[in-house]
């Protein structure tokens, strides 16, 4: 790939320093004795060339990058876009050589480009955010994330004394130029616009190898919790398979009430054994309770 670079840039430097070369001889020796049409005609034909060469040396960039990155589907629209405004703006340079007065074709193209830009507002921030996406890669086709934004507000569950902050957790299927796409646990595909998910916490599970589980318990207020921990720090100990799988944890009393109190169990844990690990610790806390 880096050869590719460096022999694009040679031949660039040296379709450049030839142009150059020859314009200087044609200035120097030639356009004397030429008349003004002349002179423009090889203006023309010059600023033509250079610019023809320059914009597909940039299109050779954005190809190479495009299969580097394993974007070739996405990067053709990109290419589409920035062929039409480099052309355009040649064509205003060619137009302003031949003595044409180009103010009015300036002013109208600046009124549909801001209408353009108006009305495509929402778009080309998706796409931005799209080509961000892709250039830093957060997260990679076949990964597990878990997206929050900011704009999306926390929930009271079912569950009282606590907050739930609404999020989706599937896989990455596609990611596209206007949307990325996930498809959940319960096979419910979102279409996320990229310019929302650039401003989102990602949480990438493929990039995780532990997990911190956290199990909330509400207990009548003449249960003893001081027993209740002892009696499940020491199951916990007696188990071989949590001693194992479990790095660290943490039990404390989350809330009080009137009645009942609420117990907060936390864990950090291998990704891979989390729901083993979940439905254990809940069986022993389930036991223990009842037999307080």
């Amino acid at each position: 790939m880096k050869k590719e670079y460096k022999k694009i840039l040679v031949i660039l430097f040296l379709s450049i320093a030839a142009i150059a070369v020859i314009l200087s001889g044609i200035h120097i020796y030639i356009f004397k004795t030429l008349t003004n049409l002349y002179r423009m005609l090889i203006d023309l034909v010059s600023y033509s060339v250079l610019g023809i060469v320059v914009i597909e040396f940039i299109v050779r960039i954005f190809k190479l990058y495009g299969k580097k990155a394993h974007i070739e589907k996405y990067i053709g629209s990109i290419i589409t876009i920035f062929r039409l405004f480099s052309y355009f703006i040649l064509i205003l340079i060619l137009l302003n050589l031949l003595k044409i007065n180009i103010n009015g074709l300036l002013i109208g193209a600046g009124f549909l480009s801001v209408i353009f830009g108006l009305a495509a507002q929402t778009s080309l921030g998706n796409i931005f955010a799209g080509l961000s996406l892709l250039s830093l890669k957060p997260f990679h086709i076949g990964d597990k994330i878990t997206i929050s934004t900011w704009v999306y507000p926390q929930l009271p569950p079912t569950y009282p004394h606590d907050l739930m902050t609404v999020s989706i957790t599937g896989k990455v299927t596609e990611i596209g130029l206007i949307y990325t796409t996930i498809l959940d646990e319960d096979n419910i595909i979102f279409y996320i616009p990229n310019n929302a998910l650039n401003q989102a916490l990602i949480i990438n599970h493929n990039k995780m190898d532990k997990k911190q589980i956290k199990i909330t318990l509400e207990v009548a207020i003449n249960k003893n919790y001081n027993i209740f921990r002892k009696k499940l720090e020491h199951e916990i100990k007696k188990n071989a398979y949590l001693l194992k799988t479990i790095f660290k944890y943490e039990i404390s009393i989350s809330f009080i009430s009137n009645s009942t109190y609420g117990i907060e169990i936390k864990a950090i844990v291998e990704k891979s054994n989390e729901k083993i690990i979940r439905d254990k610790i809940m069986d022993l806390t389930m036991n223990l309770l009842n037999s307080l």
